[in-house]
């Protein structure tokens, strides 16, 4: 099975498990800046309970900063 239609398998499955996906990616550059005032507004949002950052980013954010930012109530 290709890991496409897994993930698109276990994107049926989770809103039964009651879990939501949000996805953010930019076809532009997104700014250090930018990614930490999300993290934050993700941090601060009711009812959030796990963030995932996918590495590697790209060259120009500091991944560790960025891993650093994310409450460790909800770092996963």
């Amino acid at each position: 099975m290709r890991k496409l239609d897994k993930f698109a398998r276990l994107l049926v499955l989770l809103p039964i498990l009651g879990a939501l996906i949000f996805t953010a990616n930019s076809a532009r550059a997104v700014t250090a800046q930018e990614l930490l005032s999300q993290i934050e507004r993700i941090n601060q949002t009711p009812n959030i309970c796990g963030l995932i950052v996918q590495l590697p980013l790209p060259p120009h954010l500091d991944a560790q900063k960025v891993l650093n930012a994310i409450d460790p109530r909800i770092d996963v």
